[in-house]
C-alpha cells in the first residue's frame, strides 16, 4: 500500500505539472478536428518609393479648422507673425469677447475710470523675443451676427466683425520686456491704454442706466461685443496667450458716518470664459511646400499643410486574397529639424484619421480611437500608429477602392481647467494642436534601399490538411 501510494502521488504530480503548463502556443488546437489548420501570411503594400504602383501619398494645403468653443484650447490664442525660411509664414489675430462684471456703486467719481488696462498675459513664444511688433486693438463691431462659420480659422474677422471701425490703440511691443530682468519662469504681459478710447463712461453710463445689461452674458455682449486684435508691423515672433481681461481702476465717493465725504480706490474685471465667443485667424503663405516632392511631404500647423495618405484599398485586398486581415501595422518616419535658432519643432502628438471624419471630429467633443482614428507620439524621428487596420476593414466592407487619410497636430485635453477664479469640467476629449510647428516626413526610400511608408500586412485563413 505504502508503494502504491508513492507511485499513485507521483501520477497525481505528472498531472498537475502537465496542466500547469506555460506554454500557450498550442492552446486550444486539440480541440480542433486534425483537417483544420490555419495560416498566416505577411504582406506588404507600398505607398510610395520604386517598389510602390504609384505615389500615394502628397501635402495638401489645409487652412481652415474648427477652433470650436468649449475646448481648453480657446483659452489660448496666438498673436503676431513669424517667417521660417522653409515652412513660410504664419500670422495668427483673434477676437474676443468678455463675460460680464459688476461696478461697486454709481457713487463713481466723475463718472471716469481713473485708467482702463487691457492686458494680454502669456508665458512662451515662438522666434525672437527682441523682435520689434506692433499691435492694434478695434472694437467690434454692435450687431453683428456670430454665425457658425467664426468657429473656422480662415474668416477675415476684421472684414467680417470689424470694418470699418478704426484701432482704438496701438502698441508698439516686444515679447520680452526689455526694461525688466528677464526670468523663464515669469509670466509676461503686454498692457494696452484703453482710457481715451471712451470705453469707461460707456460702461460707467450704461451700469448706472440699465444694471440688468451686466446680468447676463446674452445681454453684456449684445451691449459690448468684444475687440479684435492684429498685429500690423513685424515678422519676428508669435505669442501664445493664455489670458485677456480688461480692468478698470477707479474712485468713488462715500458719505462718511460722522459726516463730511471720503474717496477709495476699487476696481472691476472683465475676463473672457468659455462661455464667450473666442475667435482666431490663421494666415499661412506655404504654396512651395505643397509641390510633389519624391522624398519628403509635410505638416504645418496650425492651419497651414497637411500630410495625405492615400491608402489602396484594392491593392490590400488582392494581396489578402480573400483572407482575413489580423493587423496593419503602419509607421511615419521623420527628417531632423531644421539647424537654426527658432526652427519649428515637430508636433508632439499626430492624429491619423479618415480624412472624410476630420471635420466633424472636432466639432463635438471626441476621442481618437479605431476605427476612424489613431494616435501617435513623436519618438526617435518616427510616429508609429500601430494597427491601424479598423479604417481599412472599415473602406473595404463600405466597397471602396481607396481610402484618403490625413495626419493632423493634435492634442488631448484634460477633463477640468481652472481658468480666472472657475474650475469647468469637461469630458476628456481631443482638439486641434494651435502651438505653431512643423515637419518633414519621409517618404521614397533610403540609401539602402529600405522602403520608408509600408502597410505591414498579416492575415490568416483556415486551411485542410
Amino acid at each position: 500500500m505504502k508503494i502504491k501510494g508513492i507511485i499513485y502521488s507521483l501520477f497525481s504530480l505528472l498531472l498537475l505539472t502537465i496542466a500547469c503548463d506555460d506554454d500557450l502556443n498550442s492552446v486550444g488546437l486539440s480541440t480542433k478536428p486534425d483537417s483544420d489548420n490555419v495560416s498566416v501570411y505577411a504582406d506588404t503594400v507600398y505607398l510610395s518609393g520604386e517598389l510602390a504602383t504609384k505615389d500615394y501619398t502628397q501635402t495638401v494645403k489645409f487652412d481652415s479648422i474648427y477652433y470650436g468653443v468649449n475646448t481648453i484650447n480657446t483659452f489660448y490664442f496666438l498673436l503676431g507673425n513669424f517667417q521660417d525660411p522653409l515652412f513660410g509664414s504664419l500670422k495668427a489675430d483673434f477676437l474676443s469677447q468678455y463675460a460680464p462684471a459688476s461696478f461697486t456703486t454709481d457713487s463713481i467719481k466723475n463718472n471716469r475710470a481713473d485708467s482702463v488696462k487691457l492686458i494680454f498675459e502669456y508665458s512662451s513664444w515662438l522666434g525672437d523675443s527682441i523682435a520689434p511688433m506692433v499691435a492694434k486693438v478695434y472694437p467690434v463691431n454692435k450687431g453683428v451676427s456670430f454665425s457658425q462659420e467664426y468657429h473656422y480659422t480662415n474668416i477675415d474677422l476684421y472684414d467680417k466683425y470689424v470694418s470699418p471701425a478704426k484701432p482704438w490703440v496701438t502698441l508698439p511691443y516686444t515679447a520680452r520686456d526689455l526694461s525688466q530682468p528677464y526670468s523663464a519662469s515669469t509670466t509676461k504681459s503686454l498692457t494696452f491704454d484703453l482710457l481715451n478710447t471712451g470705453i469707461d463712461t460707456m460702461m460707467i453710463n450704461e451700469w448706472r442706466r440699465n444694471p440688468a445689461t451686466f446680468e447676463s452674458i446674452i445681454s453684456f455682449t449684445k451691449f459690448f461685443p468684444g475687440l479684435y486684435v492684429t498685429t500690423t508691423s513685424g515678422d519676428g515672433n508669435l505669442l501664445k496667450i493664455s489670458t485677456s481681461r480688461i480692468h478698470f481702476y477707479y474712485s468713488r465717493i462715500i458719505e462718511k458716518e460722522e459726516g463730511g465725504y471720503t474717496e477709495v480706490v476699487d476696481s472691476t474685471r472683465f475676463f473672457i470664459s468659455p462661455e464667450v465667443i473666442l475667435s482666431s485667424q490663421y494666415i499661412n503663405k506655404n504654396e512651395d511646400l505643397t509641390t510633389p516632392n519624391p522624398e519628403v511631404t509635410f505638416v504645418k500647423a496650425p492651419a497651414g499643410v497637411y500630410t495625405q495618405y492615400t491608402l489602396p484599398l484594392n491593392e490590400i485586398k488582392e494581396k489578402i486574397n480573400g483572407r482575413e486581415i489580423n493587423s496593419i501595422k503602419f509607421a511615419v518616419s521623420a527628417y531632423a529639424q531644421d539647424d537654426w535658432k527658432y526652427a519649428l519643432g515637430a508636433p508632439t502628438t499626430m492624429m491619423l484619421i479618415d480624412k472624410d471624419s476630420l471635420t466633424t471630429f472636432f466639432q463635438t467633443p471626441h476621442i481618437v480611437s479605431s476605427p476612424t482614428s489613431y494616435k501617435a507620439t513623436y519618438s526617435n524621428y518616427k510616429y508609429d500608429f500601430g494597427d491601424i487596420s479598423g479604417v481599412i476593414k472599415k473602406g473595404i466592407s463600405e466597397g471602396k477602392d481607396e481610402l484618403n487619410v490625413m495626419l493632423v497636430p493634435v492634442v488631448e485635453n484634460s477633463s477640468s481647467v481652472y481658468y480666472s477664479g472657475t474650475t469647468y469640467n469637461y469630458p476628456l476629449f481631443t482638439s486641434y494642436d494651435i502651438t505653431p510647428t512643423g515637419v518633414k516626413l519621409k517618404k521614397g526610400s533610403s540609401p539602402d534601399g529600405t522602403q520608408y511608408l509600408r502597410l505591414e500586412i498579416l492575415s490568416s485563413a483556415l486551411s485542410n490538411r
